[in-house]
């Protein structure tokens, strides 16, 4: 390689290190601050208790109202879970009449292997067509 095309090659390889680099930097310096609910360490999936004391220290909630805030808090948690439930079984259901017998036991196969968190993943059971 000429000694031209070497300098080329070199000045493009740093200026691409610096741009990724100084975005990794800007990204980590200057993020934006993000309202307490859309941090998932806030989630009430277990306990609304760090979403809640958020919200107490930003609102200086007494009490009585924490209290107030934690059961609106859990009930609806409890509301989403039952209705993303629902809407998996129905889900579920769905796809079982679609696919003939031999498609659904691969179907399940395939799911088995599926991240933890995708909601067809988890289905043990299912019912017989």
């Amino acid at each position: 390689m000429k000694t031209t095309s070497k300098a080329i090659v070199w000045i493009v390889v740093v200026f691409v290190t610096g741009v990724l680099f100084g975005g990794a930097l800007t990204f980590v310096i200057y993020q934006p601050n993000k309202p307490p609910w859309t941090d998932h360490r806030m989630s009430t999936r277990k306990s609304p208790d760090r979403l809640l004391g958020a919200i107490t220290e930003k609102l200086n909630l007494d009490e009585e109202q924490q209290e107030q805030f934690r059961k609106l808090l859990i009930e609806t948690r409890d509301q989403f879970r039952a209705a993303r439930q629902e809407i998996q079984e129905e889900t579920r259901e769905r796809i079982e009449a679609i696919l003939s017998t031999d498609q659904l036991e691969q179907f399940d196969e395939f799911m088995a292997e599926a991240p933890r968190h995708h909601p067809l993943g988890r289905q043990k059971e299912r019912k017989s067509p």
